[in-house]
């Protein structure tokens, strides 16, 4: 680990001129902290990027502001937060997600004998690209099918706008991520307790 930190130390004072210093610096400490797998303090991030410890205090604190990097227990160690994890998610493609998802999803599906399903939020409506259902052959279930659906006409839509962050639960509300008026109902109305 020690030896990543230099290598990515000396990556950092090699690839960047002013112009580009505070966005190489932001980006160096993700990479520690991903490479890390696990919470890590500003003085490991300190010690392994050689910046002042203001500064790194400082690198830190912004990128916990915008949410991607967290603090789960408060103590100062940080690990990769939602926010990063949703934007690198966004950027994989459907095979990709449901790859990565299909086993936990099938586990699920069998452990509380359920069909579990997996969307995405795209273009102000949610699509559903993966579901598995139980193997009880005697089991009755749902399936929702496959395919695109409206923001307002979807059941996980809420579960994806109450963990969604504040801004996008706001464009929910205020109508911006309702359908168009020939889309299966003509006015759709949200507040913060649906949410």
């Amino acid at each position: 680990m020690r030896k990543l930190y230099h290598n990515l130390r000396i990556s950092l004072f090699l690839r960047y001129d002013s112009s580009d210093m505070h966005l190489d610096r932001l980006i160096t400490i993700l990479e520690i902290v991903a490479v890390a797998g696990r919470p890590v303090s500003t003085t490991e991030i300190q010690k392994a990027t050689g910046l002042p410890k203001p500064t790194c205090y400082r690198l830190i604190q912004t990128l916990q502001d915008q949410g991607l990097v967290e603090a789960p227990s408060g103590g100062g160690r940080v690990v990769i937060g939602e926010r990063l994890i949703r934007i690198a998610l966004l950027g994989k493609s459907d095979v990709d997600v449901r790859k990565a998802a299909g086993p936990l999803l099938k586990s699920a599906a069998s452990h509380f004998r359920e069909t579990v399903f997996l969307a995405r939020f795209r273009n102000s409506q949610v699509e559903i690209i993966h579901a598995e259902t139980p193997e009880d052959p005697a089991r009755a279930f749902v399936h929702p099918g496959l395919g695109v659906r409206p923001m307002h006409a979807c059941s996980c839509s809420k579960a994806i706008a109450a963990f969604a962050e504040l801004e996008f639960q706001d464009k929910i509300i205020s109508g911006s991520g309702n359908p168009p008026e020939n889309q299966w109902c003509s006015k759709v109305e949200f507040s913060r307790q649906d949410i």
